[in-house]
């Protein structure tokens, strides 16, 4: 599902590739942590026809983006690359305080979803600031670059009694919006 991609292109990059790079750590308050009915414990494995190709947002002729810092697409582009590659594969692992996952390359993301607001510095992008919590059975992240916007929304859902993981991003900032989901199925074993 593609919505209005204009200059926000190289956001959407920006974005997805501190949805990896960005581990939640630190401590914070938050809200009490809401029980969860589903266990996204698994290895998930990328469903390709299913699934968007994010990498359309990256595509055009724009190289600079004033959004950015930095302002430097291609730059993001080439690192968004590589992180698509290893989130083709991953594990999620979760606790009653934590949700972890475990890239291909070995990269570990922990967020603790209590709704606590962790700020993280990511090179050439700037502080992110990122609050994961349970919503009903979706686990969902969102993250803000400096200044508040652009916001990167990401959900977690299980579908198919638990045997697919969709993950659904939704990039708004106040120069229009993008989503895109990819579809992933649970390994065997």
């Amino acid at each position: 599902m593609r919505v209005s991609t204009f200059p926000l292109l190289p956001t959407v990059a920006a974005l997805t590739l501190t949805a990896t790079l960005v581990g939640c750590s630190g401590s914070g308050g938050g809200s009490e942590i809401e029980p969860t009915r589903d266990d996204f414990t698994g290895t998930w494995l990328l469903n390709d026809l299913e699934s968007d190709d994010p990498r359309e947002f990256l595509a055009g002729p724009n190289q600079v983006d004033p959004s950015l810092p930095g302002g430097n697409r291609q730059r993001v582009r080439e690192r968004v690359s590589g992180i698509l590659a290893s989130a083709r594969v991953f594990r999620m692992e979760q606790t009653d305080s934590t949700v972890t996952i475990v890239l291909q390359d070995g990269r570990e993301l922990t967020f603790y979803p209590d709704n606590r607001e962790v700020e993280s510095r990511v090179e050439g992008l700037g502080v992110v600031t990122t609050r994961a919590r349970w919503r009903g059975d979706k686990f969902q992240v969102v993250r803000k670059l400096e200044g508040g916007t652009p916001t990167l929304t990401t959900t977690y859902e299980l579908k198919d009694e638990g045997h697919k993981l969709i993950v659904k991003f939704n990039m708004s900032s106040p120069g229009g919006s993008a989503k895109f989901e990819r579809v992933y199925e649970a390994a065997p074993g």
